[in-house]
């Protein structure tokens, strides 16, 4: 990856190593019965086009296979706590909103796929990001054995400034993720 550019990654084992996204790993393997969260990174955060900066950032994430997801209801505000659910305490403290329009239509959702989160800052300005930032984190509960495959939806974007930039397009790299269940 050109370093100068940013990255979304999906990170399938966040658990490991000094924590989600450090390091990215692009597999994982989990037992059916059990949940396994992954992390939604930015690699990159200073680089083409975010720049060090965002001001608003939509999440779609695709899951196949053995994985299912549930819904965690917010409170219809800023909807901080759900599922998936915003980093706001490593992307500024209390300055993000998650549910711009106070509704249930708008909150972030996990089922059916694709699992989306929009967040927005308060100020409608550019919060300050550098390196590798975790953005949100989605659990999945993994079912009968096979191989579940994650991927980014097209409608995932990332608002720098007045600059809106899609997964796949604009500099963004966007890398997919594998998950392995096995029998318990």
């Amino acid at each position: 990856m050109d370093t100068s550019e940013a990255q979304l990654a999906i990170d399938a084992d966040a658990a490991n190593g000094a924590g989600p996204c450090d390091p990215v790993d692009a597999e994982a393997s989990v037992t059916a019965g059990t949940s396994v969260t992954v992390a939604l990174c930015l690699i990159g955060a200073d680089g083409a086009p975010v720049g060090g900066g965002l001001t608003s950032v939509t999440l779609r994430m695709t899951y196949a296979g053995p994985l299912s997801a549930a819904n965690v209801a917010g409170d219809l505000k800023t909807d901080l706590q759900a599922n998936p659910d915003w980093n706001e305490a490593g992307l500024g403290g209390a300055v993000w909103d998650c549910n711009a329009l106070n509704s249930a239509a708008s909150a972030p959702r996990a089922t059916p796929a694709p699992a989306g989160i929009t967040c927005s800052t308060v100020s409608l300005t550019a919060q300050p990001v550098s390196g590798t930032v975790l953005l949100a984190t989605l659990t999945l509960a993994a079912g009968a054995p096979g191989t579940a495959t994650l991927s980014w939806d097209g409608g995932t974007s990332l608002l720098s400034g007045t600059v809106e930039s899609f997964c796949g397009e604009d500099g963004i790299a966007c890398e997919g993720a594998t998950i392995l269940v096995s029998a318990p």
